[in-house]
């Protein structure tokens, strides 16, 4: 595990931080970290929790496409939000996941991303994916239906005007 929660990390994340291939929980929100997510953190297959919420540094947040992380077989909770992430949402997001039976939180909040959420996450039993204050234009008619997902967004999956 490594919590390092609103401290003063600055730069970019390097791309040694692949090499942890045994870390559960890496949670460093709020700090001041830039640049680019790393693609080796897709090596980090034993990971549940990875938190990068609100970085605020002096050279913006952390920027760039958001990777499919396909390869982050237990990540329950995936947390993104406030911070510059761009482009769409990938159609292989969380592909390789092995949980998507359990619940899964994913908080891609007030970034930059544009598109539609992708149909490949109707895989996934019981997912709350948090996108507000992005560019999102469609949700698919089959991540829709409450009665096939009854259990997403607690429920209120079918409620939002952006379902297609």
């Amino acid at each position: 595990e490594f919590w390092c929660y609103k401290n003063k990390l600055q730069g970019q994340l390097p791309s040694e931080i692949g090499l942890l291939t045994g870390i559960e929980y890496l949670v460093i929100s709020e700090n001041l970290l830039t640049g680019t997510l790393p693609l080796e953190m897709n090596e980090l297959h034993k990971l549940k929790d990875l938190a990068l919420f609100s970085q605020h540094g002096a050279d913006g947040q952390i920027s760039g496409k958001l990777p499919n992380f396909s390869k982050l077989k237990q990540i329950t909770v995936l947390d993104l939000e406030y911070n510059q992430l761009s482009g769409t949402i990938p159609d292989d997001f969380l592909s390789g996941s092995t949980v998507k039976d359990q619940r899964v939180r994913v908080a891609l909040n007030h970034n930059y991303l544009a598109g539609a959420v992708p149909s490949s996450l109707i895989a996934f039993d019981d997912l709350s994916l948090e996108v507000v204050g992005n560019q999102i234009e469609t949700i698919p008619d089959a991540l829709c239906d409450p009665i096939k997902h009854g259990k997403w967004m607690e429920g209120m999956v079918g409620q939002v005007g952006t379902c297609a």
